[in-house]
């Protein structure tokens, strides 16, 4: 069979076409109805349509390049919905006035309009533009009380008033839902697409609708409408929602937790950060500051972890997540400056290592006022000062193992007081006993009554805290007028003497020795009582010298045991007096006899 060209194609259909419109004219219809359908036919909406959708796909296609990486617009889709429903509404609103004009649904003409209409509406909803009415949905009218209907003060065009009023209301509120999911989906604002949502909720509820004519929600198409907002929009914002208010209370918690932990090491820091003056009381310290960083510091360490693993470690990162938790808008339950937090979070941490540092700082501080001016203490407490210091650097080491100045002093301490204990062995095998000064007679037995002034007294005796065991004493002077009254008659005298004790381990002392200690002695006072001679009422005590025990003269208990004595002097110093430097002057106390 051959086939037709496409000349002859276009003659038989142009014949058909010739033929329809000769038996529609044939067919009798009332002239309005004419008219009708002539206005139908020949409006332009088929091609405002036509345009209507061509702009859509046009901005849809350029809306995917703005949504390209570095763009950040997106394009008005909802307008463009609005703008193809109108141009299709009016072809269907002109074949709806033809009808209603009287032109008969069989009539040839009649049914091509419908089928224009029908092709446009497939292409309208093969676009993905909604349309809340179907071809044969009743009118809103029939699902209105009727005397409502009758006393509205629109009754005169109950069809405008209900169709177009109503249907436009669904249509809004599709849009608004379409427009929170474009929000959701386009720019992560969570909180717009929300509030899309209720918009679109609130335009379907019935009470709304004009003069809040009950029986609406039964409609077809506001069922239809609904259903759609709920199934193609409301899970994705829904559940966005909930993320996202998941998100923001983990954020705020995240901030809350940094901010918590850095609260709790600055109320350290500030209680803790005055170095004790006491030995005990700085290693009580160190251990307040162990047991802190042990207990506390891993809360503030953990909850940087956390919140870095999240929200990242770069302050920049850190607020560009914050803002994209929530959508960027400011809202007023949004944790100010999350990246101010994570960065305080940091400087408490490094204000406990500061706080190590300082409390080191102090403690080497004063060691080293301790060292430098070892050589100006008394002779006999020069090895004791300084064997204070070695637990002093090795707490400044325990409190900061990097402080340059204790790891540099740790290693030459024991070496430094090894020297001064020499010295000062050397100084006690050196050293003698006074040879005995006195030109009054008696001197024995005023020497013997020295010894028992110590020997009774409850701050020298047996009965003192750690025995000090008098060995003898030698006077060093004549007798001198100690003080006087306004006649210049004597009140009472003194005379020097240097004094020998023995202090041994079996008594509590550190260590067996022998000191010689040079003493004032005060005989009783008052003008009557003054007399040069025993008893004496008060002491001065003056500087001291260890001495060895083979050193001292026979009559106060020296030679035997000796040898006992040489090596026991090496890093030994006893502390009478407090404050004692060297040249330091008599002491001056007194004792009640």
């Amino acid at each position: 069979m051959r086939r037709r060209t496409p000349i002859i194609a276009t003659a038989v259909a142009l014949a058909a076409l010739t033929a329809a419109a000769r038996a529609a004219d044939a067919q009798e219809i009332d002239p309005n109805a004419e008219t009708g359908i002539l206005e139908a036919e020949g409006r332009s909406e088929k091609r405002e349509l036509e345009e209507a959708l061509r702009l859509r796909q046009k901005d849809i296609d350029r809306g995917r390049a703005y949504e390209a990486p570095g763009a950040s617009s997106y394009y008005g889709l909802i307008g463009h919905d609005a703008e193809v429903r109108d141009a299709y509404y009016r072809i269907a609103n002109g074949y709806q006035a033809a009808i209603e004009k009287g032109a008969p649904l069989d009539h040839p003409r009649v049914a091509a309009v419908r089928r224009h209409r029908d092709a446009m509406r497939a292409k309208v909803e093969a676009a993905g533009v909604f349309l809340a009415t179907q071809s044969d949905d009743p009118p809103f009218r029939q699902f209105a009380d009727p005397d409502d209907v009758a006393a509205s003060r629109r009754q005169r065009d109950e069809r405008e008033i209900f169709e177009r009023t109503y249907i436009g209301d669904l249509h809004t509120a599709f849009d608004h839902a379409h427009d929170g999911h474009l929000r959701l989906t386009r720019e992560n604002d969570v909180d717009a697409a929300v509030e899309c949502l209720e918009k679109a909720r609130r335009e379907l509820d019935p009470s709304r609708f004009v003069d809040g004519l009950p029986g609406v929600e039964r409609h077809p198409a506001w069922a239809r409408t609904r259903d759609a907002i709920e199934s193609r929009f409301a899970p994705a914002i829904e559940a966005a929602e909930k993320k996202t208010a998941a998100d923001r209370e983990a954020a705020r918690a995240a901030v809350a937790e940094l901010s918590g932990g850095r609260s709790a090491v600055e109320r350290f820091v500030q209680s803790h950060g005055r170095t004790p003056t006491e030995p005990a009381a700085r290693r009580e310290r160190l251990a307040e500051v162990e047991r802190f960083e042990r207990n506390e510091l891993p809360k503030l360490i953990g909850a940087i972890e956390r919140f870095e693993a999240t929200y990242g470690k770069d302050g920049d990162a850190v607020d560009a997540r914050f803002e994209k938790i929530w959508g960027g808008r400011r809202l007023a339950d949004r944790p100010t400056s999350p990246s101010s937090a994570l960065a305080d979070a940091y400087e408490a941490g490094e204000a406990i290592v500061k706080l190590r540092a300082d409390h080191a700082a102090t403690i080497m501080s004063g060691v080293a006022t301790t060292v430098s001016l070892i050589e100006e203490y008394n002779p006999d407490i020069q090895v004791e000062t300084l064997e204070s210091t070695i637990p002093e650097v090795e707490l400044a080491l325990r409190f900061d193992p990097e402080n340059a100045e204790a790891k540099a002093l740790a290693p030459r301490l024991e070496g430094m007081t090894a020297d001064l204990a020499d010295a000062f062995v050397e100084r006690a095998k050196s050293a003698r006993m006074p040879e005995r000064s006195y030109s009054g007679g008696d001197a024995a037995a005023i020497e013997a009554a020295i010894v028992d002034y110590f020997r009774e007294d409850d701050g020298w005796g047996a009965a003192s805290e750690h025995a000090s065991e008098p060995l003898g004493a030698v006077l060093t002077s004549d007798w001198l007028v100690s003080s006087t009254n306004i006649l210049g008659e004597p009140l009472n005298y003194e005379v020097e003497t240097a004094v020998v004790f023995q202090r041994s381990t079996a008594d509590g002392w550190e260590r067996d020795h022998c000191v010689v200690f040079a003493m004032t002695m005060y005989t009783l006072s008052g003008r009557e009582a003054a007399r040069q001679g025993p008893p004496f009422e008060a002491v001065s005590i003056g500087e001291k010298t260890e001495i060895l025990r083979e050193n001292l003269p026979s009559d106060v208990g020296g030679g035997s045991g000796g040898e006992a004595f040489s090596l026991l002097f090496s890093c030994f110093a006893f502390v009478l007096l407090l404050g004692a430097t060297a040249g330091t002057g008599l002491l001056f106390y007194r004792i009640a006899t």
